[in-house]
């Protein structure tokens, strides 16, 4: 017996190093083997962590909020989806025309925006960018050189000149003592240029020559010429 535990005690003082290391080893083992079995234990005690949701999910269940709130307003999800976007349609020089959906109360600049913004080939000073926009709107953004389709087309009327009673075509016309609307029937003179001869004769007296009537704005040298056959001034 005392022969055994000596030659114990004689290969643990030889061998004490591995025996350590060996071990060492077993134990490192053990531990791994008890990491990679803890999910398993997890698992067996009801302790999994919940599984991430999807983003699915997540907008079912922002749906599902937002049912729930128009509900409680008494309105249907379908019109409070209608209310909540206005659908705005673009078209001319913006980078992407088409229909988009905006936010209510949203202007011309938003919605140019949305479209990419204006090309090369747009009249910035064309279109109002601060206008605002109702739901269904079509905003047409023009090119330079352009007339916008929104903008009324403005028709621009021959002048008619009136014949004046006891004015022929060989009578001239008194630039001092003539009305406005008699005024009116000498060549190149509007109801404007009229009313400024008027005031100017009321305000310095009469023309002494028909050259004075360059002082009048307006009144020029070649637009004098065109009616100098026409008029004369009198005392």
């Amino acid at each position: 017996m005392g022969e055994g535990i000596v030659v114990w005690q004689d290969l643990w003082e030889r061998h004490r190093g591995a025996f350590c290391v060996a071990v060492g080893m077993a134990c490192f083992l053990l531990a791994g083997l008890l990491v990679r079995a803890l999910p398993s234990v997890r698992e067996n005690l009801g302790m999994s962590a919940p599984a991430p949701r999807s983003s699915e999910s997540a907008s079912e269940e922002m749906t599902k909020r937002l049912s729930k709130a128009a509900e409680r307003k008494g309105v249907s999800p379908a019109a409070s989806d209608l209310e909540s976007e206005w659908f705005l349609y673009v078209t001319g020089s913006v980078r992407r025309p088409g229909v988009y959906r905006l936010p209510p109360g949203a202007r011309t600049v938003h919605l140019v925006e949305a479209a990419g913004g204006l090309d090369g080939f747009a009249d910035p000073i064309a279109v109002n960018l601060a206008e605002p926009l109702a739901d269904g709107m079509h905003v047409h953004v023009p090119r330079k050189g352009e007339r916008s389709p929104q903008a009324p087309l403005v028709a621009v009327a021959p002048t008619v000149r009136a014949r004046i009673p006891g004015h022929g075509e060989g009578r001239l016309i008194d630039v001092n003592r003539a009305s406005e609307a008699e005024l009116t029937a000498l060549r190149g003179i509007g109801p404007t240029l009229a009313r400024r001869i008027v005031e100017y004769r009321e305000a310095n007296g009469p023309f002494q020559t028909l050259e004075d009537l360059v002082r009048v704005k307006g009144v020029g040298a070649a637009k004098l010429e065109g009616f100098r056959g026409q008029a004369t001034v009198g005392p």
